[in-house]
């Protein structure tokens, strides 16, 4: 459902909905409802990559309403992969001003496909107490 108030985000996979395989085109993710505004680390924990030169780039849109139809979407910041291990978690951090987030995911490569979770961690959550090691601020 649209707009899906996260109550845990670390419970709601924003690439839950979203076909990780090469597809030729990005994919949108579903609107959830953060609850909060502030700095939110976006973590990407990458299980495994199978295919030949594979990409992986995920935008993480933010926007006022649920459905992303109106003008004021932003990015609020992009995530990129390529080749990972299994197990590699990449991060950013972003200051969220919006009601609505959403991955938007594009894979590219050669029957590429990609085994991918991403979760955005809230400021107040411990766990973003000291940024992941991976983490980047965004400018």
């Amino acid at each position: 459902m649209p707009g899906t108030f996260v109550r845990d985000a670390l419970e709601v996979d924003l690439l839950a909905d979203v076909d990780l395989a090469d597809e030729g085109a990005a994919q949108n993710g579903t609107a959830r409802e953060l609850g909060w505004s502030g700095w939110t680390q976006f973590v990407l924990e990458i299980a495994s990559v199978t295919g030949s030169t594979p990409t992986l780039v995920i935008d993480i849109q933010g926007c006022e309403t649920s459905d992303f139809t109106t003008d004021d979407v932003v990015t609020l910041g992009t995530i990129s992969a390529g080749d990972e291990a299994d197990g590699t978690v990449l991060a950013i951090n972003a200051f969220v001003d919006v009601k609505y987030v959403r991955a938007v995911a594009d894979v590219n490569g050669t029957t590429v496909v990609y085994t991918a979770e991403l979760f955005a961690v809230p400021p107040h959550d411990r766990r973003t107490r000291g940024a992941h090691p991976t983490a980047k601020a965004l400018a």
